[in-house]
């Protein structure tokens, strides 16, 4: 018998799955972005037995806010690990794309910590090439923060270390505020006489 495909079914739709057993989605957002599903698993964040410990992780990952250009573009990566869409006894596995998204900008992590295994790209089997995954359609509030005394800018020369956005305030911090002020009298000073 010939195998009928549905027009929106690729061929390769089966690479971009992992069979396992779908549970209900107990938070509906994910580092809060809402979710369009009910269903996840746990399958692909190994290390998370439970949802609580997903979100507890997440919250973890969530102290990236302050490099903002990775945070952009890390939220849809653990989203779609921690928190997947689950249908059918299959999980949607994440692109490879949504995972090389996330090493240059967030390059801090390699450095700070090392990318845990089932985050690391070279992992093809976790990070199919070609796959589109619903995660990749959620709109993530992007506007990370930069933590004190780093401010956010675009100027890629003055970025501090690999904390992508942020950078060193022109204020010298080893001013404090009141000598910056003699400061400003003092040429207020000579611009008068």
């Amino acid at each position: 018998m010939a195998v009928i495909l549905h027009p929106n079914e690729t061929i390769f739709n089966d690479f971009c799955k992992k069979s396992t057993t779908c549970e209900v989605l107990k938070y509906n957002t994910c580092l809060g972005s809402p979710l369009p599903y009910t269903h996840t698993s746990l399958i692909l964040a190994e290390d998370s037995e439970t949802q609580e410990e997903a979100f507890e992780k997440l919250a973890m990952w969530s102290g990236l806010r302050n490099a903002p250009r990775c945070w952009a573009v890390i939220q849809p990566l653990l989203c779609a690990v921690y928190m997947p869409k689950c249908e059918n006894g299959k999980v949607e596995l994440p692109s490879q794309h949504l995972c090389q998204a996330t090493r240059n900008p967030c390059s801090i992590v390699e450095r700070e910590r090392g990318w845990p295994n089932f985050l690391k790209c070279e992992n093809k089997e976790q990070f199919p090439k070609g796959c589109q995954n619903e995660v990749q359609k959620l709109k993530f509030n992007t506007s990370g923060q930069c933590e004190a005394p780093l401010v956010k800018t675009d100027i890629q020369a003055s970025w501090y270390k690999d904390v992508e956005g942020c950078g060193i305030q022109c204020d010298n911090p080893l001013f404090t505020e009141d000598e910056h002020s003699d400061m400003h009298k003092l040429e207020h000073h000579h611009h008068h006489h």
